[in-house]
């Protein structure tokens, strides 16, 4: 696992799969939380719907 601490040196490829491993931990954590909050989880799921369409 590759974590980067600060984005601005790291190359392209780093800065994405750094990006890569911080969204899938978020989404892990997202779905551990839906179980007990369900109305988090669509606020949740409408946040990134709204971040992968502006990148």
């Amino acid at each position: 696992m590759c974590a980067v601490l600060n984005p601005e040196q790291a190359s392209p490829t780093n800065r994405a799969q750094a990006q890569k491993e911080v969204f899938l931990l978020f989404l892990l954590c997202v779905c551990a939380n839906s179980v007990y909050n369900p109305q988090l989880r669509d606020q949740v799921i409408d946040r990134l719907r709204g971040a992968i369409v502006e990148t």
